[in-house]
């Protein structure tokens, strides 16, 4: 299998693998233990395919399985496994799918995949949810700070300083993957095309090796089911006349704020803003994996230092014991869908207080569909889709102090707050709708599906097409 799986790592997809209209779609992704964006995505992208008519099949492994294998299987299977290429091939010759869009690979799935679906001939698109091609630890941290020493190198560094999970057993092994499958050309010849999320993400693979030309961005989308106001008679009107009277607030006026706030032991919000009388809205939530990653102890820090209001956490991990015993941070456990968008919905504003790079940061996007604004960390992509002052406002990652003023700020000035809501809605209006998404996500597919110019079956496709039988 493997000898004649390289031996037709040139081969292009038959003429007919190009679909006019409804698409055959294997999508591939191998779960993480504690749900987040990612599996998140995965579910929403299916349901977005399947809605528009489109047949999708999901090839699906989890990490939940990992405690019953042993570590020498797990250490074979993340490199080469046979489960893979046995699963995957049947499911290839079965459905006969035109595409295979694969998400997470790590690490049951496998870059097995890739070679399957190399040797019958269908063209895989690669989303790109975090950086792990680039970084064993997938997020370009080391001891929470930012790490770049493996990108574009080898990464001998990562086994090194022990950078997956603290073991250097896990490093070694999550190192070799990449670098056995660099060597053997699977990064660069056999996807055909990348999803990433950003500009900031495609700039850092093009550093790490990856082709510019398969760099596609697309990002993430939400379905927008919850008006961003309140439904009280009175409070469109209010909003609007919010909307008009600060127009004029700048990103300048909003650090002078900031900085008044910072002086401040205890807040009022007579300090700030006049209370909205109709704003049903109340305190700060947090949305997400419970992981060192994702800023809940400088989150905890903050409150300690500033309790000025309290922050519902959602979601589940290995840091819920920390979260469950800091004042001023309601656990509610994990919540999804429309129990989790009216959470949304109802606060104030949404915290993310990220230390790892977030490739994209889903959850702000699903606070932007509900005119929740989101106070969050100065990196990454999250910087992308914050525009400090407008719809959010932006703290530098790990600064417990910044932190606690941004929270401050945003409780001493509620019609602000509501004014950035406003317009995280209209950001979500104008870039992260499913619509939207779906058009792009398509052009991707059928571009990964297009031959290179100068391949024989172009050329063919070009001969039909003058002979007008295409």
């Amino acid at each position: 299998m493997i000898a004649e799986s390289l031996a037709s790592a040139q081969r292009e997809p038959e003429p007919s693998r190009l679909p006019s209209r409804r698409m055959r779609i294997l999508v591939a992704h191998n779960a993480h233990i504690f749900r987040g964006g990612e599996d998140t995505v995965v579910e929403a992208e299916i349901n977005l395919l399947r809605r528009h008519g489109h047949e999708v099949v999901l090839y699906h492994r989890d990490n939940a399985q990992l405690d019953a294998l042993p570590r020498w299987q797990v250490a074979i299977d993340s490199v080469w496994s046979k489960r893979t290429i046995s699963g995957v091939g049947q499911l290839l010759r079965s459905f006969q799918p035109h595409v295979i869009h694969a998400h997470n690979t790590f690490p049951l799935i496998s870059p097995s995949l890739y070679i399957v679906a190399e040797h019958y001939q269908v063209p895989v698109v690669q989303s790109l949810h975090n950086l792990r091609l680039l970084c064993t630890q997938a997020m370009l941290t080391r001891h929470d700070r930012s790490c770049h020493d493996c990108v574009g190198r080898w990464p001998w560094r990562a086994v090194l300083h022990r950078c997956y999970r603290g073991s250097l057993t896990q490093s070694a092994v999550s190192a070799g993957i990449v670098s056995a499958h660099r060597a053997l050309g699977t990064w660069r010849h056999r996807i055909r095309r990348y999803i990433v999320l950003n500009q900031m993400c495609r700039e850092i693979f093009i550093r790490g090796g990856l082709p510019a030309n398969k760099l596609c961005i697309k990002p993430n989308f939400v379905e927008g089911s919850i008006a961003p106001i309140d439904s009280a008679p009175n409070d469109k009107q209010y909003i609007d006349k919010q909307w008009t009277n600060k127009q004029s607030t700048n990103n300048q006026s909003i650090e002078h704020n900031l900085t008044g706030v910072r002086s401040a032991n205890n807040v009022s919000i007579g300090h700030g803003n006049q209370p909205d009388q109709c704003n049903r809205r109340h305190g700060g939530l947090f949305i997400g994996r419970l992981s060192p990653e994702k800023g809940l102890h400088t989150l905890a820090q903050a409150l300690q230092e500033r309790p000025v209001t309290r922050i519902t956490v959602c979601g589940s991990g290995p840091l819920q014991p920390l979260v469950e015993q800091t004042q001023g941070l309601d656990y509610i456990g994990f919540q999804q869908g429309a129990a989790l968008r009216q959470r949304i919905a109802n606060a104030e504003f949404l915290v993310m207080p990220s230390t790892g790079i977030e490739s994209f940061g889903l959850a702000a996007i699903e606070a932007f569909a509900c005119g929740t604004p989101v106070i969050a960390s100065r990196h990454g992509g999250l910087r992308e889709i914050i525009d400090h002052g407008r719809n959010g406002l932006l703290v530098a990652p790990g600064n417990a102090d910044e932190l606690a003023d941004a929270i401050a700020y945003a409780v001493a000035n509620p019609s602000d707050m509501r004014r950035m809501g406003l317009e995280a809605y209209q950001t979500y209006l104008a870039r992260y709708t499913p619509e939207r998404n779906f058009a792009m996500l398509m052009d991707i597919y059928h571009q990964a599906l297009t031959p290179l110019p100068d391949s024989p079956i172009s050329e063919h496709i070009n001969a039909q097409t003058r002979a007008g039988t295409e």
